[in-house]
């Protein structure tokens, strides 16, 4: 997902999930428009959901 946000630094993204190995409550983050995501990734392209909650700030519905 990092790749497509270097070409469209205007789109906000909403990501919710469940928490609890995905069987527990609804959580979520918002990546705001303009974020550098290629810094986010590891060397393989890769972020995890609970790496990314931790950098934006994860909220609990």
């Amino acid at each position: 997902m990092a790749f497509p946000f270097k070409k469209r630094p205007d789109v906000t993204l909403e990501v919710s999930f469940l928490d609890g190995e995905y069987k527990g409550n609804r959580v979520s983050f918002t990546i705001p428009a303009g974020t550098d995501t290629m810094g986010l990734v590891d060397d393989n392209g890769y972020s995890g959901f609970l790496y990314l909650a931790g950098q934006f700030g994860l909220i609990s519905n």
